[in-house]
């Protein structure tokens, strides 16, 4: 089915206030089976709506751009759990023809929670909201450039046997993470059988919160294009000072597979306790390309830092440079403070350009 939305530029509904008197709902489109094209000529921008897309059932916004937000503004005190901007069931199929933008979309708990299959062929820009993916636990695929910026919660937050793909360029760029548990601000792969691949470039940039911007509990991850890691910061005001959960100022790799195909770059990280640039709990880790950090700063392991995995600078592709990393002044005291790694219990690093690490538990080799 059809529905031309030739002239309409705007669907605007008013929130609705349950007998609860502090919860929140919107107004919700359902699209209960078959197959549903939005079509116009024109942008159409979508303002407290949530869209509902049952199982076996397909969407498709076929219009230049498609515009969510802005919402009515978040009011302190109201409960927004049940509110999605779009709701994806497992089944149900979701495709954007054109351009997004989600702008402040902050009267719901999350714009998109998906577990069905997700398409933006264009460019996609998601910005000043809460989360904006919330547990993806199925397929999201970005066709074109992706940019998260200044989102409140998690950028993405990917579960179980979620795949998220970025066939072009992706920036994350200054989100937080309201919250004292840890957890990313921009992106993060919890399950085993999570996977996130990035064809093109990848920024994160401009992020200070408990967690750290890119963080893998388990699962894997991929990228492919170049890879940037600036200015972001980890707040251990929340934890207890030791090494187990005070690892990484940008990345933290706790299990699965973490791999850089092409160029990497950790610039002015930095972590209260340990590893400014990365920090490693267990898992792999793997440089295939040049990987450079500078002006990285921790307590200790100032470009990084581990208590368990494997660390590996694939030689001879590898040209690793460590430039300006720093360690603050005893302000925490150890044993002993490394401006470029600390490789501590059960850790390896393999194929390390050079011998100016600290190593206390853990252990070093070259590449067989």
């Amino acid at each position: 089915m059809e529905i031309d939305l030739e002239g309409v530029s705007s669907v605007e509904c008013a929130e609705i206030e349950t007998d609860a008197g502090n919860e929140i709902l919107l107004e919700q489109i359902v699209i209960d089976g078959g197959s549903v094209t939005l079509k116009s000529s024109s942008y159409v921008r979508f303002v407290n709506v949530e869209f509902d897309v049952k199982p076996g059932a397909t969407l498709v916004f076929d219009m230049p751009e498609t515009y969510f937000g802005p919402n009515t503004a978040r009011k302190e005190g109201t409960w927004y759990y049940n509110s999605f901007g779009m709701n994806v069931d497992e089944g149900a199929t979701v495709t954007f023809a054109g351009d997004v933008v989600a702008s402040d979309v902050s009267n719901a708990f999350t714009a998109f929670y998906n577990r069905g299959s997700m398409e933006f062929q264009k460019t996609a820009l998601f910005e000043d909201g809460t989360y904006v993916f919330y547990e993806n636990q199925g397929t999201i695929k970005f066709r074109g450039d992706a940019t998260f910026r200044n989102n409140r919660f998690h950028a993405i937050q990917n579960i179980f046997s979620g795949y998220i793909r970025f066939s072009k360029d992706v920036l994350f760029d200054g989100n937080s993470y309201e919250n004292d548990n840890i957890g990313s601000c921009s992106l993060s792969c919890i399950d085993e059988e999570s996977r996130i691949v990035v064809r093109g470039d990848a920024v994160f940039q401009n992020h200070n919160c408990p967690g750290v911007a890119l963080w893998q509990l388990y699962g894997t991850t991929k990228f492919y294009g170049k890879a940037y890691f600036n200015n972001n910061s980890r707040d251990k005001s929340t934890f207890d000072y030791n090494m187990d959960g005070n690892l990484g100022g940008a990345v933290v790799v706790s299990g699965g597979t973490m791999t850089f195909n092409g160029a990497v770059q950790f610039n002015d990280n930095s972590a209260e306790a340990f590893g400014g640039g990365i920090g490693i709990e267990d898992g792999d880790v793997i440089f295939k390309k040049w990987t450079t950090f500078d002006g990285n700063s921790a307590d200790n392991g100032a470009a990084f830092a581990m208590t368990g995995g494997t660390l590996t600078f694939q030689e001879p592709k590898v040209v690793t440079r460590f430039t300006n990393n720093d360690v603050y002044e005893d302000e925490y005291p150890v044993e002993e403070s490394c401006t470029v790694g600390f490789v501590a219990d059960e850790a390896l690093v393999i194929g390390f350009p050079g011998d100016d690490i600290c190593v206390a538990g853990g252990s070093t080799r070259k590449l067989l």
